[in-house]
């Protein structure tokens, strides 16, 4: 349900995403999601994760985004680096902490160029560790990402104050509408608002700040 429900909202917030659908069936729920290592006409396009690229072990933290932003921006160009922020973005408001090396990936188009592939495996959790960290780092920040981390990250890549504000606010609204797009899914309740209850807490350091 949940993830389901976080590729809908990503998707609906700026996000480059997969598409996903639920499925029922007599023994419950299932995800289905739609390839995008395939061309229009059902050709397969040579796809590579950060882990593989880069020869890491995805079960350990041991990447920062602005590695992997410098990554993006050698094989896929400065315009990718919007989609990575924009998934940034998302991650930190809907506590995607789950964003380890293998969970970013690379598409080769059919005249050879790269692009970063849409976001996939979007689900909630609470983190690695005692300390619930993000197992991709920000600025060496596993957790507590602020306003301002992000804010700086996007300058640090070229991007507008308007965009940087865009792609935060955005995914600060995914999360508001998280609860009534996994009941509209019938999300079991419980776990639900327990989600909900985590991302309110995550947003007390993706407000703006009143003066």
């Amino acid at each position: 349900y949940f993830e389901a429900a976080c590729l809908k909202l990503a998707a609906d917030h700026g996000v480059k995403a997969a598409r996903g659908e639920l499925l029922m069936h007599a023994h419950g729920p299932a995800l289905a999601v739609h390839r995008f290592d395939r061309g229009p006409g059902g050709e397969r396009l040579h796809t590579q994760s950060v882990a593989a690229l880069l020869g890491l072990d995805f079960r350990e933290a041991n990447m920062d985004y602005t590695a992997l932003a410098k990554l993006v921006k050698q094989l896929a160009g400065d315009e990718a680096l919007e989609v990575l922020y924009r998934q940034l973005c998302f991650n930190v408001a809907m506590s995607m902490r789950d964003d380890h090396t293998k969970n970013f990936a690379f598409c080769m188009n059919a005249a050879g160029s790269w692009e970063l592939s849409p976001a996939f495996d979007l689900c909630p959790s609470l983190g690695i560790g005692y300390t619930q960290e993000h197992t991709m780092t920000l600025n060496g920040k596993g957790t507590h990402i602020s306003r301002d981390d992000l804010l700086v990250f996007a300058g640090s890549l070229g991007l507008s104050s308007q965009l940087a504000h865009d792609g935060l606010d955005q995914a600060r609204a995914a999360a508001s509408k998280f609860e009534v797009e996994a009941m509209r899914m019938d999300a079991p309740k419980s776990p639900t608002r327990a989600w909900v209850s985590r991302f309110k807490e995550i947003d007390k350091y993706l407000a703006p700040s009143i003066i």
